[in-house]
């Protein structure tokens, strides 16, 4: 019995992370996968179900001998619960991802380490694909920026310091 229930997931990194397009013509390997339309990077369904799926990953020993020695030989499988989420070559699983798309990013800011910014387009699309309903009480527009009261009125403070 197949079923549709969909969740959206939120990745947020303490450290940098670097998806590469494969389109490197070194070692290694700088160009990021962006969105062909906006340029905004984003993360491939591929590379997250991947992530996924290692979790389900089985290490079984097989022993052999070769030239009276024996070795070991480490497999990797996954086990049956990770096929039936993830699929096998013959048959499809229950999973489906999507690519992973920004909401905020991080600026520095006077007030701490650092802020989060985000865009109209940005929080448009979020409400399209949540079903949100959150942006219709604020007009937003290119020129405009939206700050929390208390830390526009701790920015003021400064710069009269100044």
């Amino acid at each position: 019995m197949a079923t549709s229930e969909s969740a959206i997931i939120y990745l947020f990194t303490r450290t940098s992370l670097h998806v590469g397009s494969g389109g490197s013509v070194g070692a290694i390997d700088l160009p990021i996968i962006r969105e062909r339309h906006t340029a905004f990077p984003i993360i491939p369904g591929s590379a997250l179900k991947g992530v996924f799926a290692d979790e389900w990953i089985e290490i079984n020993e097989n022993t052999y001998q070769s030239n009276d020695a024996e070795i070991k030989e480490h497999i990797y499988q996954r086990n049956t619960e990770g096929k039936d989420l993830f699929g096998t070559e013959e048959k499809g699983g229950m999973l489906q991802f999507s690519e992973a798309k920004l909401l905020l990013f991080p600026i520095r800011s006077p007030k701490g380490c650092f802020g989060w910014i985000t865009c109209p387009l940005i929080l448009k699309r979020y409400c399209r694909d949540t079903g949100q309903t959150i942006l219709d009480s604020i007009q937003l527009s290119d020129n405009k920026a939206l700050f929390k009261k208390k830390a526009v009125s701790a920015l003021t403070k400064e710069e009269k310091k100044k």
